[in-house]
């Protein structure tokens, strides 16, 4: 009979994890499809070039990391992106192609995502991978960290 009440145990001991480790993976479900449609939602404005609705996707203090320097923008309005000379460069469009969480949490999601650069005539003129930090702020998912470049491959 100790036999069968450690079993007992075992069982509701085993299921009670299973339960709780369900609610852990549906938060965290939750975390990623908000942190993902806050980046989705920022390459449409991105590929419409629209620095007013771009800025709705941030949060802040936002900063952006590239080859070269850390640019800071503390508010909303200190934000900019030269569309212009992306264009001139005969830059069209960008894509999101895949998207690889590497760590989430409730209120935080690091995702590795591969990207590409389209020209005026839909050709691929540029890919790489960028490294974002999503964060959720008041209830509101944004991207607060970027940091990307070409692909190692072209180092």
């Amino acid at each position: 009979m100790k036999l069968q009440k450690k079993s007992f145990l075992d069982l509701v001991l085993a299921s009670s994890l299973m339960v709780f480790s369900s609610f852990s993976t549906a938060a965290e479900s939750a975390a990623v499809a908000g942190a993902r449609q806050a980046l989705e939602d920022f390459l449409i404005d991105w590929n419409a070039s629209d620095i007013e609705a771009i800025q709705e996707h941030l949060n802040f203090p936002h900063v952006t990391h590239n080859s070269s320097n850390i640019v800071v923008a503390q508010s909303r309005g200190e934000f900019i992106q030269d569309f212009e000379l992306l264009s001139q460069q005969g830059w069209r469009r960008s894509t999101f192609d895949q998207f690889e969480v590497f760590q989430e949490s409730e209120n935080k999601v690091n995702f590795l995502v591969d990207f590409r650069r389209y020209d005026q005539n839909d050709a691929v003129m540029f890919n790489g991978k960028v490294f974002y930090v999503v964060t959720r702020q008041e209830g509101r998912w944004g991207m607060q960290y970027r940091s990307g470049g070409p692909p190692p491959s072209q180092f």
